[in-house]
């Protein structure tokens, strides 16, 4: 049976505890090892090497596509979830008398690039209002569907929810917008080695995910699944050489760029495969975000703000006593690194702080002791 690794199988800090793993994610050595091999070899002799990377690029794929459900000629490489949600949204032919379906937990990037669609097109952007704190799936799917209206014809929707860390009922979700004319983008950013997902069954038209933050890849490495029927109008965010040459083809050779952290993606799989599999790694962290919360709760009097049977490898808790700001919360954050070195993240949500903390391989009981420890001593 293999042994799960731990804090030394990454180059992290070890004078801090870090529970933040979701916002950037943490890279194996043995992954930065692989990289760093394929960087080398490109600088040894690049012509060679880019002769021969769309092979290479789609065989690094197979074990994601194989991972999340996909067929191989449906899901090419971006550098992150921003890439593929930009590039479906620019591709989109939207105008006024038209609407885009999202809600109230969406990432605050993918708000921004909604409301720019507004400011660009015209069309009309429809807010879903899922409460906060969240009770179960039901409510999301509640709110998504008094808010559709016959003119939405995107809809763009969480898996896991970056704010609030919550799983959204995406599985229902989909086939009752398609049904009444929507296309769907979903946003899982999250969900790439967190939650086990099955693409093809999903049957979105886009969704796309990082691999960087719960995968173990190196940074810069993510995923876009296209639906076939959903290829033909969608346009890669750089129009270069192989524009026009096939879906991954046109989105994973945007010209001259380092590939190495795509090409790294089988060392990433050999780093679980190592640990006992994506379902040991996934069980562990599971249980690890678990403790963390119980600590919170009981320990400090925190309050969850979504049920466990929505939460995977995060846990949101409202920290009482720190405004609802953004700058409230760099401050708070800040002020716990500097103190304890303690690596946190806070943001509002709704009207409330939320504090969410991530279990990953490299967290120890320690790290949830100086965890407690710093934000008792913090709070106001």
């Amino acid at each position: 049976m293999s042994r799960l690794p731990g804090r030394t199988a990454f180059v992290l800090d070890p004078s801090a505890a870090y529970l933040n793993h979701a916002s950037f994610g943490a890279t194996p050595r043995s992954v930065l090892k692989a990289q760093r091999g394929i960087q080398d070899e490109l600088e040894a002799q690049p012509m060679a090497f880019f002769a021969g990377l769309m092979p290479r690029l789609r065989r690094a794929m197979a074990p994601v596509a194989a991972t999340l459900g996909a067929p191989l000629d449906d899901i090419a490489f971006v550098d992150n979830a921003s890439t593929g949600t930009s590039a479906v949204l620019r591709s989109m032919d939207l105008g006024p008398g038209d609407a885009i379906l999202t809600t109230s937990h969406a990432y605050a990037a993918v708000a921004k690039a909604l409301n720019w669609m507004v400011e660009r097109t015209g069309c009309t952007l429809r807010v879903a209002p899922v409460p906060w704190p969240l009770e179960d799936a039901d409510q999301v799917e509640a709110a998504v569907h008094g808010t559709w209206r016959p003119d939405v014809r995107l809809a763009v929707l969480d898996h896991v929810a970056s704010v609030s860390a919550s799983r959204f009922p995406v599985e229902r979700l989909v086939p009752w917008l398609q049904e009444r004319g929507a296309r769907v983008l979903i946003d899982g950013a999250h969900v790439p080695g967190q939650v086990p997902v099955d693409l093809d069954a999903l049957g979105a038209d886009w969704w796309t995910g990082n691999l960087h933050k719960w995968a173990f890849t190196p940074k810069g490495c993510a995923v876009l699944y296209a639906r076939p029927d959903a290829q033909p109008d969608l346009d890669p965010p750089v129009l270069s050489h192989f524009l026009g040459e096939g879906f991954a083809p046109s989105f994973e050779k945007p010209g001259t760029r380092d590939p190495s952290a795509w090409l790294a993606v089988p060392a990433a799989w050999a780093f679980v495969d190592a640990a006992g599999g994506w379902d040991a790694v996934q069980a562990h962290n599971n249980a690890r975000a678990r403790q963390l919360g119980k600590r919170l709760e009981a320990e400090l009097g925190l309050r969850p703000l979504a049920p466990d049977a929505l939460l995977h490898h995060m846990v949101p808790f409202e920290l009482p006593g720190v405004p609802a700001t953004r700058e409230a919360a760099h401050a708070f954050v800040r002020q716990v690194w500097e103190r304890h070195r303690v690596q946190l993240w806070c943001m509002p949500l709704l009207g409330r702080m939320v504090l969410r903390v991530s279990g990953q391989l490299y967290v120890s009981s320690a790290d949830e002791d100086r965890m407690v420890a710093a934000v008792r001593a913090e709070l106001p």
